[in-house]
């Protein structure tokens, strides 16, 4: 766990997501140095860490183990990361006040997920051989992490569409925002977040227009920190 910014300030909890690195997010971290900032780093994707990622729950349980006080003010997770924070709150690891999901995969069709793992694949092994993008949701090439092993990726496909939440949802009196890229709604958004709400009614969702899968926070990160300082404030 990193801990950057004002060790007096509101705790944000930030999972990152996964094919990147938390260093990655750096412009969206710059601009939200005001806050206590508990950054993760999941398995795999830090050369520091001689691991392999497993899945969604194992990793919940690791991130939750280095927040001994056991709540933070805000959290906010990308792509697998949101996922990852889902999790952690509906099992009650970590207590929460406000919650940003920003593009989790929760749709449940066997069949899209079956899909989607192997277009992925095949589009980050191309893109990490320097090969030109063919799918637009996810980040560009420049931000993808090299050394990231081919059981991490595996796992990580395999959790990202095939994993299912607690049936419990996030508790009700947790505020919670679902983003999505305007590209994603098509491909598993729209499904996604009718699956989210049927145990977590109370979240709601934005819509980013001609956005793709993490173009907000790579491309626009001074947009990214005032939606997401917007969301914190209300």
């Amino acid at each position: 766990m990193h801990q950057l910014g004002d060790a007096n300030g509101r705790t944000l909890l930030i999972v990152p997501g996964a094919f990147t690195t938390w260093q990655a997010m750096r412009p969206v971290l710059d601009g939200l140095q005001d806050f206590r900032l508990l950054v993760a780093s999941l398995p795999g994707h830090d050369p520091q860490q001689a691991v392999d990622f497993t899945t969604v729950s194992e990793v919940a349980d690791d991130i939750a183990v280095q927040i001994p006080e056991g709540h933070v003010d805000y959290g906010l997770g990308f792509s697998i990361g949101g996922m990852i924070l889902a999790e952690m709150v509906s099992r009650r690891l970590v207590s929460l006040d406000r919650a940003i999901l920003d593009s989790p995969s929760t749709q449940r069709s066997a069949l899209v997920g079956w899909v989607m793992r192997r277009l992925m694949a095949v589009e980050v092994r191309n893109r990490l051989a320097g090969r030109p993008p063919r799918l637009p949701v996810l980040p560009h090439s420049a931000h993808l992490y090299a050394d990231l092993s081919p059981a991490s990726l595996d796992a990580v496909l395999r959790e990202s569409f095939g994993h299912h939440l607690p049936a419990a949802g996030l508790p009700p009196d947790v505020a919670v925002e679902v983003w999505y890229g305007e590209k994603e709604m098509a491909i598993h958004g729209t499904a996604s977040f009718r699956n989210l709400i049927r145990t977590t009614p109370q979240a709601t969702a934005r819509i980013f227009p001609g956005g793709g899968h993490g173009t907000l926070m790579f491309e626009q990160p001074a947009r990214y920190t005032r939606a997401a300082r917007a969301f914190f404030a209300q």
